[in-house]
């Protein structure tokens, strides 16, 4: 009897002791995942609605996370039970060894689970960040998120272009201002963005020669060219177009520019371009819609002998927020859908449709309602639907892109404004 006594308190303690086990840590990073893009997405959406009641934008940002996880079996042998409850879990013993122990025995199991997270909420108010935030979007950024899976430039660019300066050095030249609330003026630049873009609006790399210095004679040149290309070998000297035989020290710089692409779908319009505009390697892809003529007939008694040019003007981060803010105003103002801002949107197939750029509702969402975003402004509700809200899932992704390059290097602290356990 002794020896059965010891064999069972040994796989008693086997059982306890082995009931570790280790958290599922793709389960954790996962859920982690999941929180961090909700949040990232209520955010945005609470900043629409700050900025469509005129108040100051407030971005946060989640540093760092600390996760732990574990799950316990926990077992305990106890006197005064009934054969039943060891008979269950030592089946492999005969009836008989179990009377002859002279006590009974019950094995009490507990299963605990336990996750948690501590993490740190940090706030962007800070100079970089609003400096970054509040300054106008450059090419080289614009080219970022005109990616190649940017399934709608026509959203990218009625986010950004603040306007179209069209013929701008001709004596009358055409500002199209991107203003949805005058319904005299953003068909306007709907129409002329339309028309760029088919027309091959592409982004492309510009090298510049940039003078250095005054122009050199020959002698000169051949005595600074050893120390020259010790120090930088990009100088370059080239004739002097001011100095005869004269030589004169340029650098080469590369930048980003706007230019034309004017594809083969273009051909109708593309003698109507300027030289200066068209991009040195035509690397932009076909395009399925031809742009309309009749814009250019419009624009051509301005043209000078150089023909059509066109300048950009970029908004801020800031003023991306305070235009789509607006739109969610008047929306609320009226909820027709028929009434919403719409952007055309060109799938991959060739095929356009004018889309909502954004749809926001108030209120708490039906039951039952999936939704994209959520957020419990001034004490109300409102919530961005997963379905039928037009370009809304684009919009966010943008605006998601665009938040992340504004966090320059030293924007987010150190030390977290809130610590939430």
């Amino acid at each position: 009897m002794r020896k059965f006594k010891a064999l069972i308190a040994l796989m008693v303690f086997f059982l306890s002791g082995c009931a570790q086990i280790q958290p599922d840590f793709n389960a954790m990073s996962g859920a982690y995942s999941r929180a961090i893009g909700e949040h990232s997405r209520n955010d945005l959406l609470l900043n629409l609605l700050r900025a469509a009641s005129g108040l100051p934008p407030q971005f946060t940002a989640i540093p760092s996370v600390l996760g732990t996880g574990s799950v316990n079996l926990e077992s305990a042998l106890g006197a005064g039970g009934n054969n039943a409850s060891l008979n269950a879990l030592f089946g492999f013993l005969p009836a008989s060894a179990m009377t002859a122990m002279g006590a009974t025995y019950s094995l009490n199991t507990q299963l605990a689970a336990q996750r948690q997270f501590t993490f740190t909420l940090s706030t962007l108010d800070n100079e970089l960040f609003t400096k970054s935030f509040l300054s106008n979007i450059t090419v080289d950024r614009l080219d970022l998120l005109a990616s190649d899976k940017q399934a709608s430039l026509d959203l990218l660019y009625t986010l950004v272009v603040s306007g179209i300066e069209a013929n701008p050095t001709a004596k009358r030249g055409y500002v199209f201002h991107n203003d949805m609330a005058d319904k005299n003026h953003y068909p306007n630049f709907k129409e002329q963005m339309e028309f760029l873009l088919d027309a091959g609006l592409a982004i492309e790399n510009s090298t510049t020669m940039v003078p250095i210095g005054i122009p050199l004679s020959r002698s000169e040149t051949v005595l600074l060219l050893p120390n020259v290309f010790n120090k930088n070998g990009s100088i370059q000297f080239i004739p002097s177009e001011k100095s005869k035989e004269m030589y004169q020290a340029v650098q080469p710089i590369t930048v980003l520019r706007h230019c034309m692409s004017l594809p083969q779908s273009a051909k109708n319009v593309a003698s109507y371009f300027s030289k200066t505009i068209r991009c040195s390697h035509n690397t932009y892809q076909e395009n399925f819609i031809i742009p309309k003529e009749s814009i250019v007939n419009q624009l051509k008694k301005n043209v000078g002998p150089e023909g059509l040019t066109f300048v950009l003007n970029f908004r801020s981060g800031r003023d991306i927020f305070l235009y789509l803010g607006e739109i969610i105003q008047m929306q609320f103002i009226n909820p027709d859908p028929a009434s919403f801002i719409r952007v055309r949107h060109v799938s991959t197939n060739g095929k356009a449709s004018d889309l909502p750029l954004i749809v926001v509702r108030k209120g708490d969402p039906p039951h039952g309602t999936q939704v994209l975003a959520r957020a419990n402004f001034l004490d109300e509700s409102y919530y961005i639907p997963k379905e039928d809200n037009g370009l809304s899932a684009k919009t966010l992704e943008l605006l998601t892109v665009l938040v992340a390059l504004n966090k320059v290097a030293g924007s987010i602290p150190a030390s977290p404004g809130v610590l939430l356990r």
